[in-house]
């Protein structure tokens, strides 16, 4: 039979942040890569290739965030189902 255990919030929450913070650096370099090309063949480099290029940082950010915050909501609904149906 499986037995269900407690996770400790942020030792669950922690790796989520640092996973997504990558996913979110992959994002933002292809996103800023796109825009650029784009960016070069459509029209001159302006301010719409600086905020592509602002993606570099700014997804890895938000992503981490997010990240952060879905293995927080996930940590407290796995010690919430283990409080119910563990024991």
């Amino acid at each position: 039979m499986l037995k269900l255990e407690k996770v400790a919030i942020f030792s669950l929450a922690t790796p989520f942040a640092i996973a997504m913070t990558f996913l979110g650096l992959i994002a933002g370099v292809a996103y800023a890569l796109i825009g650029a090309i784009y960016d070069l063949f459509n029209s001159q480099l302006g301010i719409g290739t600086f905020l592509a290029f602002f993606a570099i940082v700014g997804m890895p950010i938000i992503f981490a965030t997010f990240g952060f915050i879905i293995g927080f909501i996930g940590a407290l609904l796995n010690n919430l189902v283990v409080n119910l149906f563990g024991k």
